[in-house]
């Protein structure tokens, strides 16, 4: 409820310039274990200062011990072309955490490069890294092909707390994406889900 109610404030805020430097870009996941749905929604204030609300939910069909929630808030600041320095705030399972990070990222007509590493707190201090990779070959003049993956992991001193990776393989024509999609969640608990299936994305 407390992750329903941070997004609906996020969107209530963005409504009255939405007409304006906004991007949404939602993706649905259906696989055989669950269906996943997550979008980022990135505000741009001017070329240097961001606001970004990342949302992903994972709901297994038969069992709700299991649904993955992470939504986070943040203000991002470029200081320079490829680095970048951001505050945020959100809710993952187990609950609410905050963090801050600095990333390079790098990006071409073919190719994107995303490297973050911050702290975050929830319950102890954490240090996470983020590593984004995105490939789009040109195929013909409309259709793309693609290849994606992303590594977040949040450790301590003792164990990883949290891992998360995904992978997309597939194609990009105009605004859409579409193919096979591969998610991997690992918990401190050594509790591990996997899901497999076909993803969707459209840009807006």
């Amino acid at each position: 409820m407390r992750c329903l109610i941070v997004n609906i404030v996020f969107l209530m805020f963005l409504q009255k310039n939405l007409a304006q430097h906004l991007n949404y870009n939602p993706e649905i996941v259906l696989g055989y274990r669950s269906y996943t749905y997550q979008h980022k929604i990135n505000y741009n204030f001017n070329d240097k200062l961001k606001l970004t609300n990342i949302t992903y939910y994972d709901t297994e069909y038969n069992n709700d011990n299991n649904n993955i929630y992470f939504l986070r808030n943040s203000l991002s600041y470029g200081v320079h072309k490829n680095i970048g320095l951001s505050l945020g705030i959100g809710l993952k399972n187990p609950g609410s955490f905050a963090t801050i990070s600095g990333n390079f990222h790098y990006k071409s007509d073919s190719i994107w490069l995303l490297y973050s590493a911050g702290i975050t707190y929830q319950n102890d201090f954490t240090l996470e890294q983020v590593a984004f990779i995105e490939y789009k070959p040109l195929i013909n003049n409309e259709v793309y092909g693609l290849i994606k993956v992303q590594s977040n992991g949040n450790i301590n001193f003792k164990e990883q707390e949290r891992g998360i990776q995904q992978i997309r393989i597939g194609i990009k024509k105009k605004q859409r994406q579409y193919g096979l999609a591969a998610n991997f969640d690992q918990f401190k608990n050594n509790k591990t889900l996997n899901n497999y299936g076909f993803f969707y994305k459209h840009e807006f």
